[in-house]
């Protein structure tokens, strides 16, 4: 597995430690693939939460004018 793999792959087992040594390419592979995988969670996370704040706004809307 390439270094780019095992920091998405640590970021979803929750592992923070980057195994390669600073200043290395494959430390910035690993960090790259790392922090490619938080974002994109990120992104999915605050999609959920805007869908969720407006499913509430319209039930809300609903019970208003019953």
């Amino acid at each position: 597995m390439n270094p780019y793999d095992e920091g998405q792959k640590s970021f979803r087992l929750g592992k923070l430690g980057n195994p390669y040594s600073l200043n290395s390419n494959n430390n910035r592979s690993w960090e790259y693939g790392f922090n490619t995988a938080y974002f994109s969670n990120l992104k999915r996370v605050k999609d959920n939460e805007q869908r969720i704040r407006e499913r509430g706004k319209e039930l809300q809307e609903k019970e208003t004018h019953l």
